[in-house]
C-alpha cells in the first residue's frame, strides 16, 4: 500500500505542477478552462477538487482504453473464431467492441475513495 500511496502524492504533484504551469501559460484546452472555472472564486471548483478531477480524467481516459484494448486482443487470441469475424466482417467493429464492454469490462470495480 506505501507504494500505491506515494505513486498517488506523486502524481498530484505532477497536475499540481502542470496547473501552476498552464496559469502562467493558458492554452485552448480542457486543463485551461478547468483552471479558470477555479479561479473564478465562485466555489464551483476548488483546487482540490480540480487535482482530483484531473487524475480521474486520467484513468477514466486511459486505463479503461488501454484495458478495452487488451481484453479484445485476449479474446481474439483464445477464440480466432471471433477475431475472422471481425475481420471478413460478418460482425462490426462497433458490435465487437460493445460485446467485448459487456463480457469482460474494463471497469471491474470502483470506489468512491
Amino acid at each position: 500500500m506505501p507504494a500505491i500511496n506515494a505513486a498517488a502524492v506523486d502524481l498530484l504533484a505532477y497536475f499540481t505542477a502542470l496547473a501552476a504551469r498552464r496559469r502562467q501559460d493558458p492554452r485552448d484546452d480542457l486543463l485551461s478552462d478547468l483552471l479558470a472555472i477555479a479561479d473564478a472564486d465562485d466555489g464551483r471548483l476548488t483546487d482540490f477538487e480540480l487535482l482530483h478531477n484531473l487524475t480521474l480524467l486520467l484513468v477514466a481516459g486511459f486505463e479503461t482504453t488501454t484495458n478495452l484494448l487488451g481484453n479484445g486482443l485476449q479474446i481474439v487470441l483464445h477464440d480466432p473464431a471471433a477475431g475472422e469475424a471481425v475481420t471478413t466482417g460478418s460482425v462490426s467493429p462497433a458490435a465487437f467492441v460493445e460485446e467485448v464492454l459487456r463480457f469482460d469490462s474494463p471497469v471491474q470495480l470502483t470506489s468512491r475513495i
